[in-house]
């Protein structure tokens, strides 16, 4: 299947070609005894319940198209998979089954995938050098934050000590560390860990993730970004 913005997803091998809404970064050699697949009936057909849930974030089903995101009826999940070429290095599920054991599920080496999400026409990896990097928590702020144009990793829960390699190949601009409440002082830790390697870093200390802001309220947000 192709998309309107020029991304197509093989539906028989699971192969996407990624088009300029995000890019993946891999940080180090994943483990090649492990061979990851999706749920067989992964496609784009998204349940009611799935687009209702996005929508309190202000997302869209033409949003989850543009980021590749998946949906299994047997398995009742929103699958938002991560690839390296032609092999699948890992997914995070958002999972709607009332006998789920939790809400989100993840398999494969999720924390050696770097998603970067921006909308940019023409932008490339090199680009990310001139502009800040917003990392936070998870993959759906992550994806409405960039529809704002902001270049922006989920860290995939809150460990941003990892991510220090990655900054020192990718030399953003400035690096703006963007989470919740409850993780403000972790954020400021980051931050001055961050700034001690050379590089500009801050946080904006909010109340809230990302995803749980209007798109005007980000805006005054990250105003200065």
């Amino acid at each position: 299947m192709t998309y309107p913005d020029g991304g197509s997803f093989c539906f028989k091998c699971h192969y996407t070609i990624k088009n300029n809404s995000y890019s993946h970064y891999i940080e180090k050699p994943i483990p090649k005894q492990q061979t990851i697949s999706l749920p067989g009936d992964a496609d784009i057909n998204y349940s009611a319940q799935a687009l209702d849930w996005i929508d309190k974030y202000q997302l869209s089903k033409s949003d989850l198209l543009h980021n590749v995101v998946l949906f299994s009826a047997e398995y009742n999940q929103l699958i938002f998979p991560f690839w390296n070429d032609e092999v699948l290095i890992a997914y995070q599920a958002r999972c709607f089954s009332k006998n789920a054991k939790s809400k989100w599920f993840t398999k494969g080496y999720i924390q050696t995938v770097n998603p970067i999400y921006f909308l940019s026409k023409g932008v490339g990896h090199g680009n990310v050098k001139g502009n800040a990097l917003f990392l936070v928590e998870d993959v759906i702020s992550a994806i409405k934050l960039s529809k704002l144009g902001k270049y922006t990793m989920p860290l995939f829960g809150v460990n941003i000590k990892i991510k220090l390699a990655l900054i020192r190949i990718l030399r953003p601009l400035e690096t703006i560390i963007f989470l919740d409440e409850d993780q403000h002082l972790h954020s400021v830790k980051e931050s001055l860990r961050i700034r001690s390697e050379g590089f500009k870093c801050h946080s904006i200390l909010s109340e809230k993730d990302p995803k749980e802001y209007t798109y005007e309220e980000l805006e005054i947000l990250t105003r200065s970004n």
